[in-house]
């Protein structure tokens, strides 16, 4: 079973259970390459280990980006196991706003 599909290709998930930071970002996006260590790191925590992160460039996939209402980056999309979006979050951000952002997941 596929949850998304990204770029015409169907992106497998580890678990129908796992909650999905959707994550948008470009190369040429100097925030969107500091938020990665920031979300990397963040997502390594125990609390947040049940959070699947599916990383989406929206110059190789602007299809994504158009079915997410995506107008600027980085933007972050916090997805439930059942695919509904539970929250957003656009703009550079720190690790502890990130934390809180992550902690309505649950």
């Amino acid at each position: 079973m596929f949850l998304y599909s990204f770029g015409g290709q169907n992106m497998d998930t580890k678990s129908v259970d796992n909650v999905k930071l959707l994550k948008f970002w470009a190369t040429w996006c100097a925030p969107c390459h500091a938020m990665t260590s920031v979300v990397e790191s963040v997502l390594k925590e125990d609390s947040f280990s049940n959070i699947e992160l599916v990383s989406i460039n929206v110059d190789d996939d602007p299809d994504a980006a158009r079915k997410y209402h995506i107008r600027g980056i980085p933007t972050l999309l916090l997805v439930s196991s059942d695919n509904e979006i539970i929250n957003t979050l656009i703009g550079s951000t720190s690790a502890e706003q990130l934390k809180e952002f992550l902690s309505t997941s649950s």
